[in-house]
């Protein structure tokens, strides 16, 4: 989240976010001081080769954010090594160069910020990001660029409820299992989940399942839920695990991200998406409901019946080495 702003990042972008929280903690650009000073942090957005780029550019990128919801984007220039813009000046000439030097930026490198609190930070920097990799043309077309997203954290701070909530999947098991539980620091805790994303695309998703009541009772405790809230609401799984149900792992892929993967981005010359149906329904749809009606055609038969007892003792015969 801090590198790319998104647990869903195009890797075909080599921008990288970087924290320069400390860099404005004492600084003569009195807003950021100001989010900094009140536990906020300030994410930096690179903007390479931007020196010939007119203002108009920087300001554009500023009413988008706001467009988006955000409060505003900030942004430096430089030209020549020269800085330019509120920022640069109220920071000053030492704090900006300190600043780039610690980021790898240039002298006809531009710079955008996104500042708040840290989660409305990265969404920001995330989207910028993004909308700056396509502004420039520094997205690598013709590619697919593959990558596992894991550690995912298992509660997250809910700013509107203002209460530790799940942040994902609040079934799966989390690392340190009851231990990590009673004794960190909830929104330390991660959680075994993980995705499989190319081009900022998420393709599947998949987590080890909690299978023992004690984990899942006090799981859903930091949540806010009780005991009883739980045998309500999930009697089914509860119920499940009274028959000691072993762990589950596994990976599940969403046919319509990966043809919006391969087809509506273009990233490759052959592919081509699927047309967006109701319900999200495909051409292959019809694949299961085909197979009833054959199944239940060969069990309407005599000689159906027969195979199908036939196929079922050969499934459940041990198989030979």
């Amino acid at each position: 989240m801090l590198r790319y702003g998104t647990d869903k990042p195009d890797l075909r972008n080599p921008l990288i976010i970087h924290d320069v929280t400390s860099h404005f903690e004492k600084s003569g650009f009195g807003l950021f001081e100001k989010i900094v000073g009140s536990g906020g942090v300030v994410r930096a957005i690179p903007a390479p080769a931007t020196a010939e780029k007119s203002r108009k550019f920087f300001d554009d990128m500023n009413e988008w954010a706001r467009s988006e919801g955000h409060a505003g984007l900030g942004y430096v220039t430089r030209k020549g090594g020269e800085f330019g813009g509120p920022i640069a000046k109220n920071h000053g000439e030492e704090g900006m160069k300190a600043l780039y030097e610690a980021i790898g930026l240039g002298p006809d490198d531009g710079c955008f910020f996104a500042a708040g609190k840290e989660s409305q930070a990265a969404r920001l920097a995330g989207a910028a990001r993004t909308r700056v990799g396509e502004q420039l043309g520094l997205i690598e077309q013709d590619c697919f660029k593959f990558c596992w997203i894991v550690d995912f954290p298992m509660y997250e701070y809910d700013e509107d409820l203002k209460k530790i909530d799940f942040s994902h999947n609040p079934f799966s098991m989390p690392q340190g299992e009851l231990e990590a539980l009673e004794t960190m620091d909830p929104l330390e805790i991660k959680a075994w989940q993980y995705d499989i994303v190319c081009n900022g695309v998420e393709l599947s998703s998949g987590a080890i399942r909690n299978h023992r009541p004690d984990i899942m009772y006090k799981a859903f405790e930091i949540a806010g839920y009780t005991r009883e809230e739980v045998d309500t609401n999930f009697a089914g799984m509860i119920n499940a695990f009274e028959v000691r149900r072993p762990a589950a792992r596994g990976l599940r892929a969403g046919r319509r991200p990966d043809c919006h993967a391969a087809g509506r981005r273009a990233q490759h010359p052959r592919g081509r998406g699927l047309p967006d149906e109701p319900e999200g329904r495909g051409p292959d749809d019809g694949r299961a409901e085909r197979r009833q009606r054959q199944a239940a055609a060969r069990a309407a038969h005599p000689a159906g019946r027969a195979a199908q007892g036939y196929l079922w003792r050969v499934s459940q015969a041990p198989h030979a080495a």
